[in-house]
């Protein structure tokens, strides 16, 4: 990208109590956002550039995009650029192509003619000689003609910056947001206002650069608040090298939740990029930021421009190989939340005929190689659910990182998996409900269940395929480490529910835990899936005293001989 990259609230309680609220209802926004911004896709398609699938085969980059776990674009839009490029007419027809592949939009209003970011905010030429208000009325005009003809081509944004990277401000000198705040703000409310007349459900963004700098964001963000600017979203950028990339992470975390909390905004990752050259390590880096954004009860994560490859513009940030391929970096697209970092969403499988668990090598038995049967919160007995679409998920183990296959085996044994393609369908699992928490694992290939001792062929001792409904097919679905799949658990032989209360709590949470043993095991982590607080042998039903931990939302894991109970709480 040829950009340089470079800041009255309610009582601290009602703030809590905003956040838990946005926590626990269901969101408006639907599917969390995991997209890419290709806005040079038309320039250089024109300049004969192609693209190929995983297999070498040419396809339109909206479908290998959606092959590797995509459903969003972002497009922007100069007003009058010299190239042509990227004006109304050319996103239009990108939008129109999004909106064909079944993809969400952002649009990106840039409101000049070529690059707007941290060092450089310049107003289009046709508006070199507008005054402050002439600015609020272009701004809005030329904001609702964009989403109007949005709208009348069928491919409506679902989301829409007003601005990009106004780290300090945009339209320059006027809209500067060091030389004045309110202007700035009133910028913001004149695209937002035009976007909300045309449709009330588009959300708005505000967005800057420089994820991992807390200190701009409440400069900027609180001072265009305290101005009465109206938007919906607090977009932000990041841009790390290799060797600084989880720290600059780990800030960036810490700044969607504080942003949330400290103004009662979503949050949203709108752009990021690392080294091409360095795929592995960008692949980790994007696994890691769909993990912390879910956890930071983000919206999504767009990766700024990944189909660059061959030198394209200079830019080095692709995620594409010279080939014309992907390359593996968009991987951890496909696999959602990735990684196996504290945080991810980790469940268990128990199986109701035998009780054992599914464990890492895709086998239930007792054998002596064969799990941790006697420890089952061993990551060998712990699986990520990767969203793979339509309905179906891989199941990736913990501690081998192995996905487990049609045939019920995670090896890697030449006739075992597709393990250098995940995304094959050997390794696609349809989780049907039976009844209650208990799950059948149905593969897309074969149509076999995975049944109790964690075989699908079809031999004589390998579970009962002819009856589907058999024990031996049926799992008990356990949340654990942070998962956001349930808020609570329910166990289901007794019907009963666990449960705390208070809920927010100052000093302690009762439990009710639906168990007739005298002791459980008990585990506190914060938001990003951190263990805060272990107790070992805690009097089942018993007062948890908390008093001791900061404010703020927590998720409680409790596990008896038989089951594992999650919840989350808030300390107040």
């Amino acid at each position: 990208m040829m950009k340089t990259k470079m800041m009255i609230s309610n009582t601290y309680k009602m703030l809590l109590l905003t956040l838990f609220c946005l926590l626990m209802l269901p969101t408006a926004h639907g599917q969390f956002a995991k997209g890419a911004d290709i806005s040079w896709l038309s320039e250089m398609e024109a300049s004969g550039y192609q693209w190929y699938n995983d297999n070498g085969n040419q396809q339109d980059l909206f479908q290998i995009l959606k092959d590797h776990g995509m459903n969003s674009i972002r497009l922007r839009t100069w007003l009058n650029p010299s190239s042509g490029w990227s004006n109304k007419n050319d996103m239009l027809a990108l939008a129109n192509r999004a909106n064909n592949a079944g993809m969400d939009i952002m649009l990106t209003i840039h409101y000049s003619d070529s690059w707007a970011d941290p060092g450089q905010q310049n107003k289009p030429s046709a508006w070199s000689g507008y005054s402050t208000q002439g600015l609020y009325d272009a701004v809005y005009s030329y904001t609702h003609d964009l989403i109007s003809s949005m709208v009348n081509n069928g491919s409506a944004p679902k989301w829409v910056q007003i601005g990009n990277e106004t780290n300090n401000g945009m339209l320059w000198e006027n809209g500067k947001a060091s030389t004045s705040m309110q202007t700035y703000a009133w910028l913001i409310n004149s695209g937002h206002n035009a976007v909300k007349d045309v449709n009330s459900n588009i959300q708005t963004i505000v967005h800057l650069a420089n994820g991992n700098d807390n200190a701009l964001y409440q400069w900027n963000i609180g001072g265009i608040i305290s101005n009465g600017a109206n938007f919906d979203i607090i977009g932000m950028s990041l841009y790390p090298e290799p060797s600084n990339w989880q720290s600059l992470a780990n800030d960036c975390y810490n700044n969607m939740v504080d942003m949330r909390s400290r103004y009662g905004k979503e949050v949203m990752i709108c752009e990021i990029g690392m080294r091409q050259d360095e795929p592995q390590a960008t692949k980790d880096f994007i696994a890691d930021m769909l993990n912390k954004t879910r956890n930071a009860n983000g919206l999504g994560v767009f990766y700024w421009e990944p189909q660059v490859y061959n030198g394209w513009k200079s830019y080095g940030k692709g995620a594409w190989s010279e080939n014309g391929r992907p390359s593996i970096a968009m991987d951890a697209f496909l696999e959602g939340s990735g990684g196996g970092s504290p945080g991810s969403s980790f469940v268990q499988f128990q199986n109701r005929g035998t009780g054992l668990f599914l464990d890492g090598m895709g086998r239930t038995t007792n054998g002596e190689t064969v799990g941790q049967w006697p420890n089952t919160t061993h990551v060998n007995s712990q699986w990520e659910l990767v969203d793979v679409g339509n309905g179906y998920y891989q199941l990736k183990n913990r501690g081998t990182g192995f996905f487990i296959d049609g045939m019920g085996n995670t090896t890697n044994g030449a006739d075992i998996g597709q393990w250098s393609n995940t995304s094959h369908y050997n390794s696609h699992w349809q989780l049907i409900q039976h009844s209650g928490n208990y799950y059948q694992l149905r593969n897309r290939t074969t149509g076999l269940y995975l049944d109790g001792m964690g075989r699908t062929s079809n031999g004589a001792n390998c579970g009962q395929w002819g009856n589907t409904t058999h024990v031996n097919s049926q799992w008990l679905l356990s949340t654990i480490s942070g998962s956001r799949l349930s808020a609570e658990t329910k166990d289901l032989e007794n019907n009963t529910l666990f449960s705390v209360y208070p809920n927010p709590s100052e000093d302690y949470l009762h439990l009710q835990i639906p168990t007739d043993e005298s002791e459980v095991s008990i585990q506190i982590y914060n938001s990003a899936g951190q263990t805060i607080q272990t107790i070992d042998k805690q009097p089942a039903n018993a007062s948890l005293p908390i008093y001791n931990l900061y404010n703020g939302i927590y998720f409680l894991k409790v596990e008896t001989q038989k089951s594992i109970y999650t919840t989350r709480f808030i300390k107040k």
